[in-house]
């Protein structure tokens, strides 16, 4: 073969062997930021659980129609409802304020839903105001 012929009988070992380092890197970079973003929506949709979690709880305590037996019947923690993991805390405080010049009386609750779950990070909280009917 004559030296002219080896020029163009096509790629070295070389040329081969950085192509596929190069190829390897890329589809290293795009496996890592793949895995990133199944561990973002992973952890967003698990979020999304808490709020829905706090938001259910929020519509249950506003269908209650008993006012007086709020406290009793929701106030405290629920484990594991809806999802299980889940921790629900409710808090109902109770308001009373004066009001206006002639002082008239505000009579309401104040529903606070704090959810958290094992392996989700942050919480989902949700604040009310019920008034007295």
């Amino acid at each position: 073969m004559a030296p002219s012929d080896r020029s163009t009988a096509g790629f070295t070992l070389i040329e081969i062997m950085i192509a596929v380092v190069i190829m390897s890197v890329v589809l290293l970079g795009m496996a890592a930021s793949t895995a990133v973003l199944v561990h973002n929506s992973t952890g967003q949709r698990n979020r999304t659980q808490l709020v829905e979690a706090a938001d259910a709880r929020i519509g249950e305590i506003m269908a209650h129609p008993d006012y007086d037996g709020l406290e009793t019947r929701f106030a405290g923690t629920t484990r594991d409802i809806p999802l299980p993991g889940i921790v629900q805390v409710t808090t109902v405080r109770h308001v009373t304020d004066r009001v206006g010049a002639n002082g008239g009386l505000q009579d309401y609750k104040v529903v606070t839903v704090t959810v958290t779950a094992t392996g989700v990070l942050g919480t989902a909280q949700r604040t009310t105001s019920v008034a007295h009917p």
